[in-house]
């Protein structure tokens, strides 16, 4: 195991990490990219940054993405394993609930006191 590497890694994880707090998708995306970019971190690490893709698929809206990171931090088997599909799943669902939601018809949107200025 390469030092260097390793903390390179911990820190794109932590910024990864710190992305997603601040809900910025594409940025947290591009960290765990640059974690394991020129090696295979250890299986540990790798867990969690699957885990931290899965989340960063769904922030971002590629729920197809998001569920797939998801079914592969389960499969690896680790504690935060158990966890890791739930905000895929949700964001799915979510993402389901929204397009099969009944649309109001046009000129037909919430009455007047309830619109938002």
């Amino acid at each position: 195991m390469r030092p260097d590497k390793l903390v390179s890694t911990l820190a794109c994880e932590v910024a990864a990490q710190r992305w997603l707090a601040e809900g910025r998708a594409e940025r947290a995306r591009a960290m765990v990219s640059q974690a394991r970019q020129g090696w295979s971190p250890p299986g540990w690490l790798e867990q969690r940054l699957t885990v931290l893709e899965s989340r960063a698929d769904a922030l971002a809206g590629d729920i197809p993405a998001a569920v797939a990171a998801a079914r592969r931090a389960e499969a690896r088997s680790a504690p935060d394993a158990a966890a890791a599909p739930a905000p895929a799943r949700l964001a799915a669902r979510a993402h389901q609930g929204a397009r099969h939601a009944p649309r109001p018809l046009p000129g037909h949107g919430p009455p007047q006191h309830i619109r938002s200025v």
